[in-house]
């Protein structure tokens, strides 16, 4: 099953079509973090939040802080809730 950053690269940045193959129950990013998932319907979900911090090659996903940042910002980029890493096992990242 592929991992969250190269659905995150077909979804939003066209990449190539995931080949996801039989449901298994879990997912696994680039990071090696594994994800519970709950299949609703014909879909199937990530039952936790995001954690990854590069993306599927390598390349790191920026850490920004501040607001200015984010509204000129052009690329990926992750954030911490409140800005501390203590609490990403709560409340994962937030990838745009």
């Amino acid at each position: 099953m592929p991992d969250i950053s190269y659905l995150i690269n077909y979804l939003y940045k066209g990449g190539l079509v995931p080949n996801c193959g039989p449901e298994t129950g879990t997912v696994t990013d680039i990071d090696g973090n594994i994800y519970q998932t709950v299949t609703i319907g014909t879909q199937v979900w990530m039952a936790e939040n995001l954690q990854v911090t590069q993306y599927r090659n390598g390349d790191v996903i920026p850490n920004v802080t501040w607001d200015d940042e984010w509204a000129d910002l052009f690329t990926g980029a992750y954030c911490n809730f409140n800005d501390d890493v203590n609490n990403v096992n709560i409340y994962g990242r937030r990838n745009l």
